[in-house]
Formats: structure tokens, sequence, C-alpha cells
């Protein structure tokens, strides 16, 4: 064998012994291509839950969860580049991948999903979001995982018994966000994806207090949010909350069972909303809102405010667990956000509930004073007399 022979072949067996150190990862464990399910949740504007699973080395499906949709693109075909992870027909018009993410005003080209090799999971990249991890232990994440683990995870209800009874229900979604909904005097207030944080079981806010929808609509009925105050107990997996002029309450998870069911079949057998519903809704200025159903997807949103007349026309909506929700109100393009920008205001944290027993509308937003009810019978006033509403300062 001669001196250039004997180099090839050491060349060779240093190749072949750096990809067998590359691919075999934890005790042996080939991960030089995705394979199983994937998990995890997408924060942002609206939570987005995700599970992709992997079908060969070749296709792929996945399955997203949005505002009470749950959307699926089936054996959709990728490749792994550099470790980026591409879905061949993410960027053609009749793409699955991209006909949902555009519904939601998401660009899919800005979206990037890279493959770790050495932690064998998904890494998520989008505007408008928080960096996300998808993992096979996210897939099979529980509320008794998470208990093993001293975490709090799922829903906590209870009735806060005081001169006003609250049925309280928190919805713990991850490490760091939870939504909060409290119904009381007949109404019920939603605030989505609160920020916190543990320190020593007690549950603190993240976020400043102009922007707190809880803080918030405390102040709303007259209530300092300093002064309740909520404690995880690992060891029971419940909530324990005290506050003034109200005893102690403990949150647990079979409180939820069975107004959940109920809940849920109340959404679910109601008939969608028809017609116009009107009212005037109260903060620190007086807006009258009239909004026009026009079909099951579109609506025209009405508003005066200042003296201003305001119309957002043939908008597009959907209804999620009683909830009326804009299609593209993340989009700078969306004619209603930009009415709310335009006066310094966010329409993330504003509520529409549409009750169907009463047949009428419900806003509930950080800056109104309680909740505010949108009736057909509102309507009747004259445009005159909708513009004569006196400014609240």
């Amino acid at each position: 064998m001669t001196i250039v022979q004997r180099l090839a072949a050491l060349v060779c067996s240093c190749q072949l012994a750096r990809v067998s150190s590359e691919d075999y990862i934890n005790g042996g464990q080939l991960a030089s291509k995705p394979t199983g399910t994937y998990c995890g949740t997408v924060v942002g504007a609206s939570d987005v839950h995700l599970k992709l699973a992997v079908l060969s080395h070749r296709t792929v499906n996945i399955t997203a969860e949005v505002d009470g949709l749950t959307l699926v693109c089936e054996n959709e075909p990728y490749e792994i580049v550099n470790g980026e992870f591409r879905i061949l027909r993410q960027m053609h018009n009749q793409s699955c991948v991209r006909q949902q993410l555009e519904k939601f005003d998401h660009n899919p080209e800005h979206v990037h999903v890279v493959f770790d090799a050495k932690t064998d999971d998904l890494s998520i990249a989008a505007p408008s979001a928080q960096p996300v991890h998808l993992t096979h232990r996210s897939c099979t994440a529980s509320a008794t995982s998470r208990r093993l683990m001293g975490q709090p995870f799922g829903e906590y209800c209870g009735t806060v018994e005081g001169v006003v009874d609250v049925d309280v229900r928190f919805n713990i979604k991850d490490e760091f966000h939870a939504d909060v909904t409290a119904h009381v005097y007949g109404l019920t207030l939603v605030c989505e994806n609160e920020q916190f944080e543990l320190d020593k079981g007690a549950f603190k806010v993240t976020v400043a207090p102009e922007t707190d929808c809880v803080g918030q609509q405390f102040q709303n009925f007259g209530q300092n949010p300093t002064e309740t105050h909520v404690k995880y107990d690992a060891k029971a997996d419940q909530l324990a909350l005290t506050a003034p002029a109200a005893k102690p309450l403990v949150l647990t998870h079979s409180a939820c069972k069975p107004k959940s069911k109920q809940a849920t079949k109340t959404f679910v057998d109601s008939a969608p909303p028809k017609g116009s519903f009107c009212g005037v809704v109260t903060g620190n200025v007086a807006v009258s809102v009239k909004i026009t159903i026009l079909d099951d997807s579109h609506l025209n949103v009405h508003t005066h405010i200042f003296g201003l007349v305001l119309d957002c026309d043939n908008e597009s909506y959907y209804m999620s667990n009683g909830k009326l929700k804009l299609h593209h109100l993340t989009s700078t393009n969306s004619c209603v956000r930009q009415q709310f920008e335009n006066f310094d205001q966010s329409p993330e944290h504003v509520l529409v509930v549409y009750r169907p027993g009463r047949n009428l509308l419900q806003i509930s937003a950080p800056a109104t004073r309680g909740v505010v009810d949108l009736t057909p019978a509102a309507c009747s006033m004259t445009h005159r007399r909708l513009e004569q509403v006196p400014v609240i300062v």
C-alpha cells in the first residue's frame, strides 16, 4: 500500500468515526433525523398548541389548536437542509400549511423550524411570538407529571364567598401563562395569557400594572388587586386564595368538572348571533358601538367617539366557545386594529362574548368600567342620539 493509499484510508476512517459519534447520542440513540411526535405551545397574541407527528423521513402530520379550533395538515412532505425543517409545499398557494398560516395573517416564509440532532427537538421562530421548543416530553406531559415536578398545571376552580360570591377558574397553561375566568353579577370576565411566576409557591404577576388584565378588572369593581393572594400547594396540588372581606378559598381540579361540562354544552348548542347589537362602552371616554352580524363569518363595526364616526365593514370573524373573535386582528392591515391604535389602545384584551339566552353581546376590556351589554333594543336609538352620548372624563 502506497503512502497516498494509507492517507486516504486514514481520512475515510476518521470521517466514519465522526459521523458515528454525531449520529448516536445519549447511549446510542440515533437522532440524525426527527422521529416520533413533537409537541409545544407557541405563545403570542393567541396561543397555538402544536403537534408534529413524523410519519417517515419524507412526510409529517401537523396539528394546531388555536382559539378553540383544531387545524390539521396531513402527509406534508418535508426535508432537512442544514438542520432546517422545511415543508416542501409551504410556498405553494395550495399548501395546507401556507393556507392555515395566512388565515391568521402569518407569512409562512417568516416561520422557521430547526431540528437539533443533539437534543432531538424542534425549535420554532416566528414574528410576534416567543421562540418555542417542540419536544417528545411535551406530548406526554400531564397534570400528574407536572405535579411530580412541583408545578401547577390544568384547571383549578372554586367560589369566593364574600359580600358577592365570585366563581373563579384558573387554567394554568405552562410555567409562565394562565387564563383567569371569573363569574360575578351574572357576568363572565376573562383574562387570557396572564403572565406570572412562582415565588416560593406564591403567584406573582410579571407584567406592568397598566397592562395587567386581572388587576384592571379588580379596579373596575373598586378592589385593590395587591390585597388578593394566590399560593400553590404542591403536596395537595391545589391553589389557596385569600382576599379582604372574603373567606379563604381552596381552588381544586375536582371543582371544575361539573361547570366545565355545562359551559361546554351551552356554547356548543347555542346558535350564532344575528342582526345588530348596540350599546355605550364607558371608560376614560364614552364610545357608542354598533356591531351588525352580516352572516356566519362577516360583520360590520360602527362606532362614535369624540364626534367622529368610525366604520369597519365586512370584517371576518369566527366564534370560539361563545367568544366572537376577528380573524385578522393581529394584522397591521386590520381596520379594527388601526382604529384602536389611532387612540393609543390595543385590541388584544378586548373580549366580546355572545349570550344566546339573553340574545346580547357583552364587551369587557381593561379600560372599561365593568362589562357592557350590547343589545338589539339599544339600536333603536337614532344616530343623532348616539352622537350626543356625553364624554366621561
